[in-house]
């Protein structure tokens, strides 16, 4: 039984933010298992409804594969976020047509490939990636997105297909 005074109140923010560390970290097919996860990862306690009130808030629900997870347009949100945190690491770009080349710190280049063909999957014709290299081959209405994605300093921009100075 939990006595009044094991209760680890948090503030509504810290909450809604664990429990979304929580769901992307772990893969729970029920609530008392979110609950013994969150615990872990936060070292606090959560009640079943507040479980639920938070889930509704935040639009998660148990998916076809049996796990809780972001709902389709909450889940490219949290998708972007996690890209934008990779591409602050781009080193450069080429662009010619409908090529880019991003250069990545190492070993990211196929997580950043992964990513964004799983949130953009509809604009990427594909994506090789090599160790901190990556080709990316899309349509055209790519330009745009991956404008809004890439961070604006530190970029070197080559649109022509000649090396930068």
């Amino acid at each position: 039984m939990l006595m009044s005074w094991e209760v680890i109140i948090i503030n509504k923010q810290e909450r809604i933010e664990a429990v979304k560390a929580t769901i992307r970290k772990h893969k729970v097919e029920n609530q008392e298992e979110f609950a013994k996860k969150f615990k872990e990862d936060h070292g606090k306690k959560i009640v079943q409804a507040t479980i639920s009130r938070t889930f509704k808030e935040l639009k998660i629900k148990k998916g076809s594969d049996g796990y809780y997870d972001f709902e389709e347009e909450q889940r490219k949100k949290e998708e972007e976020i996690k890209l934008k945190a990779f591409l602050k690491e781009v080193s450069f770009r080429w662009l010619d047509s409908e090529f880019y080349i991003l250069g990545t710190e190492k070993g990211h280049a196929a997580t950043v490939g992964a990513r964004l063909k799983k949130v953009y999957g509809e604009q990427i014709i594909g994506t090789i990636a090599q160790d901190d290299i990556l080709l990316l081959m899309s349509d055209d209405s790519f330009d745009e997105t991956l404008a809004n994605l890439l961070p604006d300093e530190d970029v070197d921009e080559d649109v022509d297909g000649e090396d930068s100075p």
